[in-house]
């Protein structure tokens, strides 16, 4: 109970510092869970404005440090994310939503000591670029500014779009001095691009990610999670089935499914009518599927304070 009762306590005060003005808990956490943006952590114009004396705001500081760095720049790696999945996922007795050995907060973070790591579901950066790779120019050059995009860029940061899966590395090729968790696996390679539709079908079917079910490490993980419908309710991930209750292959309507875009391999004879169409489909469904994450994490979060 220590650390649960350090997490739930954190994140009140979390709550009371950052919507002071918003006097009932629930509607508190109902901003934090549809509208606060875990880039906002690192901006210290921000912070620096809040009504906090040097200790306080050093403890506010403390929310954005990652697991293994006070700069990890990393939002769903961050300590206000990690006391959030812990106040879901604890493994305790008759929570629906628990994860298997999830028994301390120090469970959840980055690196080999770890169980489980944050991870962002619908990615920004792979079809976007990020503010660092020639942002403002690319929008120009592909013709997609659109309100819609721009305001995805805070969305998708925000808690609905994160989840726990474990943490540990493996060596897919022993050939190459480099390891790889679920995580960094789906993120990089050219088959799945980060988009979490393509990683959900493999992954629930099978088709992938096997080498980290025969792990020792992941053998409680996978005792629970290898049950599909288990998966999908502990991790709030109802809204990627179709109306039939299954994965489905494309839901996000990827042009190729084998090559999905990504901004930096679409060059200068890409078919932007292709590129806009995909990426206004992405963003709405994206969108969709986090608010809906956010109304439950909501209720989670709201009940644990009744």
């Amino acid at each position: 109970m220590q650390d649960f009762d350090y997490c739930k306590s954190e994140f009140e005060w979390f709550l009371s510092v950052q919507y002071k003005d918003i006097p009932d808990l629930k509607d508190k956490i109902n901003e934090f869970c549809h509208n606060f943006c875990f880039d906002d952590l690192y901006d210290k114009e921000k912070i620096d404005i809040l009504p906090l004396n040097e200790q306080s705001k050093e403890r506010y500081y403390r929310l954005s440090f990652g697991s293994n760095s006070k700069n990890v720049w990393d939002c769903d790696d961050t300590h206000l994310a990690r006391m959030i999945y812990f106040l879901i996922h604890r493994d305790v007795k008759n929570n629906k939503y628990s994860i298997p050995d999830l028994v301390n907060f120090t469970d959840i973070g980055s690196g080999y000591k770890y169980k489980y790591r944050g991870d962002t579901l619908n990615t920004y950066s792979t079809l976007f670029g990020s503010l660092n790779q020639g942002y403002g120019d690319y929008f120009m050059k592909y013709g997609i500014e659109d309100s819609r995009v721009e305001i995805f860029r805070r969305k998708y940061v925000t808690i609905g779009n994160f989840m726990l899966l474990p943490a540990i590395s493996i060596q897919l090729d022993p050939d190459k001095r480099k390891w790889d968790s679920i995580n960094t696996y789906r993120g990089m390679s050219e088959r799945y691009r980060d988009f979490f539709d393509l990683f959900l079908y493999k992954f629930i079917n099978k088709l992938d990610f096997n080498q980290w079910r025969d792990l020792e490490e992941t053998k409680n993980y996978f005792s629970v999670m290898n049950d599909n419908k288990k998966f999908i309710e502990k991790n709030i991930l109802e809204c990627y089935l179709d109306v039939s209750k299954n994965v489905p292959q494309n839901l996000f309507g990827h042009f190729d499914t084998e090559h999905p875009f990504c901004w930096w391999n679409i060059g200068a004879n890409a078919n932007d009518t292709n590129y806009r169409e995909f990426a206004i489909r992405y963003v709405n469904k994206a969108t969709e599927i986090i608010d809906y994450r956010a109304d439950i994490i909501c209720k989670i979060l709201q009940n644990l304070y009744l």
